[in-house]
């Protein structure tokens, strides 16, 4: 009597195989899309408080009117130790470039900052002020 596998059982356990693969693989790259997001949403954060930071310590914000919009470019914020290079944009994979990508705050009378603002290639329609050094 020979020793081994048939053809018909190996099938079975290929197709069982594929069976739990195609069960399992959508949650798995669900769960990887959702830490990316999660990542991103962290990493934002990080930049916000750093602009945030930035605003309280290097500007004076009495001579601005309340829900002005300021603009503070990543290369500033590096130069100031508030954030260390290279910034990653997480969903692109992608390096921010410091010099033309800002992060935008608005500066509220009541609560002084708040951090609605937007990240990336901003335009002088997003910023009334832009701090680039």
């Amino acid at each position: 009597m020979k020793k081994g596998f048939t053809l018909i059982e190996l099938l079975a356990v290929i197709v069982v195989i594929a069976l739990i693969s195609l069960i399992a693989f959508p949650s798995i790259i669900n769960q990887f899309s959702k830490s990316r997001g999660d990542m991103s949403g962290a990493s934002n954060e990080t930049i916000m408080t750093a602009a945030e930071l930035y605003l309280d310590n290097n500007v004076n914000l009495q001579k601005y009117k309340v829900d002005t919009n300021f603009c503070i470019t990543l290369e500033v914020l590096v130069k100031n130790g508030l954030l260390k290079e290279p910034i990653k944009n997480i969903e692109t994979g992608k390096n921010y470039d410091l010099a033309t990508n800002a992060v935008q705050v608005t500066y509220h009378a009541d609560t002084r900052i708040i951090k609605d603002g937007k990240i990336g290639g901003l335009t002088s329609l997003d910023c009334a002020e832009r701090i680039t050094s």
